[in-house]
């Protein structure tokens, strides 16, 4: 049990778990004497617990900032993954459908055309023609 801990092994027990009952029952060693004083010294200064309340405070919201910040990131993450696929699928599918890969014209194209290219291109047998379709859409 605890009175069988060293001295060390008393100092790593209290500050995994603080100080308990058992830890308060043991008054025979040096070390709970000295964390019990600290303890009391902390609870009596103000300041000491406003800084320590400030601080933990402030770790928490930068944990809460970076777990924030890893999300956004993720779901970017996930969106600019989802974009490339689509105009990698988007340019082999004119390349199955025409032979031709123009991935330059493809990046630029807005939204509303690039939907549109799903529609069209079963529709228009010849790469020009569809191209112009499509450009022509606004």
């Amino acid at each position: 049990g605890l009175k069988r801990m060293t001295g060390i092994e008393v100092a790593l027990y209290i500050f995994k778990n603080g100080i308990d009952n058992d830890i308060i029952g043991l008054t025979d060693q040096g070390v709970i004497n000295i964390m019990k004083k600290k303890l009391e010294k902390f609870n009596e200064e103000a300041e000491l617990r406003d800084m320590y309340y400030k601080r933990d405070l402030n770790r928490a919201a930068n944990e809460s900032e970076k777990q924030e910040i890893y999300e956004k990131g993720l779901a970017e993450g996930e969106i600019k993954g989802f974009a490339k696929g689509e105009l990698k699928r988007t340019n082999d599918l004119i390349e199955a459908r025409y032979g031709i890969r123009e991935e330059e014209w493809v990046l630029s194209l807005n939204i509303k055309q690039l939907k549109a290219i799903d529609k069209i291109i079963f529709k228009e047998e010849e790469y020009q023609m569809f191209k112009q379709l499509i450009e022509n859409i606004s």
